[in-house]
């Protein structure tokens, strides 16, 4: 009883300094700053404590901080410096000293991650071609944030619960950022944007309408969309196979809002891309054709009265968008893209080794631009597709090392699914596919967007990564 008591001291302690931080930042929060600011040190100090004592805290934490993006939100909404890297450097310290020098656990480094680090390592020889340093510093401190990042979910992916329960703290943060969006577009109070999480912004949906277009935490529609997105098979595998019945009752309840905020972006690759979702999970949970046939009519008809204004307008400009010369021609927003696709193909062609260094696309942009006559922005511009953003910024190189970590990764997801098998742990298999299908959504809409927020793309790959690490852990305990 006394060593049970000893353990939760730390926390115990936590608490009560916390608390006393809040009652005090209560008594004068509404007389001056100070007292939001206390309030706020209040939850680092708790924070802070928990995570020293409890890593799987840490990494909850840390999935909340990345996919809510709350660095970018508490430095808008209060004027706070970003702590993402330094709550980064807390966190991976404290998976060091708990699991290699406490526990005496080996550090996770496989193949895996040697051609993960391979690619950032092509990043770092791109740099060196970049013309402006600056934008190459803060790219290289981005990529190595967001693998460190990855490693640490990788060290803490071998325990069952913490693999579990950080896909459900995904599901939990896209369906609190969903229900916020239908919250503002239900009641048409798009002003209160929650302090950053549910923001907005007025886009043109058609040639002769504009409305506006949710962006969450994020200022773009589409990458909101494409966050989201990955999510989906988390929260629809859970609703499908979890045991539990409530569980199931939860995720079908998230996976109603995640969808719901997809459809709100007005993306048309994200609304693609989710149609294909739905026909993956269909074919591979052996969905009797029928009745997904009736349930799909009844949903059909029940949000076609709700669907956004001009929703089902936007989704046809696909149509015109490849069957009509002209439309490509007018239509602002596919005129542009097919301009940015071309400079960067261009791009690739005149630095086909290491390309033109890792986020220098924008600076060349114009001077390319200006051959094709399809572009009259004068601004800097982004490529628009991953694919192509590697191609231009990074060469042949990085093409090669991009393909060899995507294979890597898809190979190390297969071999997980045949071991969970042979261990007669099929229960973790749709657990296994919920992660490839939304690495696979997000690899697809890439196709129409670059790598605007990084930390989306890495946080996926570090969840495909961890099936393979929670697959050997089981298989050291079984034998």
């Amino acid at each position: 009883m006394r060593d049970q008591v000893r353990a939760f001291l730390p926390e115990l302690l936590a608490l009560l300094i916390g608390l006393a931080l809040t009652m005090i930042g209560s008594a004068v929060i509404g007389a001056t700053d100070f007292g939001l600011y206390l309030l706020i040190g209040a939850g680092v100090v708790i924070a802070g404590l928990l995570i020293l004592t409890r890593l799987e805290i840490g990494l909850y934490v840390l999935i909340l901080f990345v996919f809510l993006n709350l660095s970018d939100v508490l430095k808008e909404a209060f004027g706070i410096p970003s702590v993402i890297r330094p709550l980064v450097v807390l966190i991976f310290i404290s998976v060091l000293q708990g699991r290699i020098v406490m526990q005496r656990k080996p550090f996770t480094f496989r193949i895996v991650e040697a051609a993960i680090l391979l690619h950032g390592l092509v990043i770092f020889l791109s740099l060196l071609n970049a013309i402006d340093p600056w934008a190459a510093r803060e790219r290289l401190l981005d990529w190595v944030k967001d693998f460190v990042i990855l490693l640490i979910i990788i060290q803490l992916a071998d325990q069952e619960s913490a693999w579990k329960r950080m896909q459900w703290v995904l599901i939990g943060s896209a369906a609190l950022l969903g229900a916020l969006s239908l919250f503002q577009t239900v009641t048409g109070n798009y002003e209160n944007t929650f302090w950053g999480l549910a923001k907005t912004g007025v886009h043109q949906i058609t040639d002769d309408f504009d409305s506006r277009r949710i962006t969450g935490p994020l200022d773009d529609p589409n990458f909101y969309a494409q966050s989201m997105l990955m999510i989906v098979p988390l929260a629809a595998y859970r609703a499908l196979t979890d045991p539990r019945r409530r569980l199931r009752q939860i995720a079908w309840i998230c996976t109603g809002l995640i969808v719901a905020a997809v459809i709100l972006t007005y993306s048309r690759a994200a609304f693609m891309v989710l149609l294909l979702l739905i026909g993956l999970i269909v074919y591979e949970r052996r969905i009797d054709a029928v009745k997904l046939l009736i349930a799909g009519g009844l949903v059909f008809l029940v949000t076609l009265p709700i669907l956004p204004a001009g929703y089902l307008d936007r989704i046809m400009t696909l149509d015109d968008a490849v069957t009509s010369d002209t439309q490509m021609q007018t239509e602002l927003s596919f005129r542009g893209r097919t301009s940015q696709f071309l400079v960067a193909i261009e791009m690739f062609f005149d630095y086909p080794l290491l390309g033109v260094g890792a986020g220098s696309y924008p600076a060349h942009y114009q001077a390319y631009a200006s051959r094709f006559g399809l572009e009259y922005r004068s601004e800097q511009r982004k490529p628009h597709s991953l694919y192509l953003e590697v191609a231009a910024e990074r060469g042949v190189i990085g093409l090669a090392a991009f393909a060899f970590m995507l294979w890597i990764l898809f190979r190390s997801l297969s071999r997980a699914k045949q071991s969970l098998f042979l261990m007669n742990r099929a229960d973790l298999i749709p657990w296994v596919t919920a992660i490839q299908y939304g690495f696979i959504s997000f690899l697809l809409t890439s196709i129409f967007l670059h790598e605007g927020y990084s930390r989306y793309m890495w946080l996926m790959i570090a969840l495909v990564a961890s099936c393979s690490v929670l697959t050997q852990a089981l298989l050291r305990q079984e034998r």
